[in-house]
């Protein structure tokens, strides 16, 4: 039996890395995390007509012209970025406008964050730390549970956060920062 004491040094190693292969378990998880997502979105489109700026998404969305979609925007019938309206425009195109067509983008969203968010927590803490941040995070939240049942940016706003955090780990983790990484803020 080895009794040495450790030392600072290696009690603050700071160099362990958790990104290892993903294993059964994880996968496991993350499926279910996003299915509960999407059966949460499911449910309650099902209890729920389309509200408030909801309906405003819908009649933007409706609209059989791209064009006529991107004026509306531009000429201020609707005060937030266009990004969220032209991938519901196309979700519309694909899916209809039903209550859980759209909603689904947002659904969607909610759950390709909770992705993100694992596998960029997981390289810092390891697997488990991650699922459990995560479901306690995402799983748990009653301001999650709300964006992923409007029809409305919030939760790709979420998705776009996400991303953002798991670029600015990634940066400050692996490489160190060139120019050419600037250019990804826009």
């Amino acid at each position: 039996m080895n009794q040495t004491t450790a030392t600072p040094a290696e009690a603050n190693d700071s160099s362990q890395n958790f990104s290892g292969p993903v294993r059964g378990w994880e996968v496991a998880f993350l499926a279910l995390f996003a299915g509960s997502i999407l059966a949460t979105c499911w449910i309650q489109s099902h209890k729920e007509f389309l509200s408030h700026d909801e309906l405003i998404t819908a009649l933007f969305s409706a609209n059989p012209s791209f064009s006529e979609l991107l004026r509306t925007i531009g000429q201020g019938g609707e005060t937030n970025p266009p990004l969220y309206f032209i991938l519901q425009w196309i979700v519309a195109r694909v899916f209809g406008t039903g209550d859980f067509a759209m909603r689904a983008l947002s659904g969607v969203s909610v759950a390709l964050a909770g992705w993100v968010l694992y596998f960029t927590v997981r390289r810092l803490t390891g697997p488990r730390l991650a699922a459990l941040a995560v479901a306690l995070v995402l799983g748990l939240s009653r301001d999650v549970f709300q964006q992923i049942l409007w029809a409305r940016y919030y939760g790709l706003f979420l998705l776009i956060a996400a991303l953002a955090v798991a670029g600015f780990v990634r940066f400050n983790l692996e490489e160190k920062v060139k120019g050419r990484h600037y250019a990804f803020v826009f």
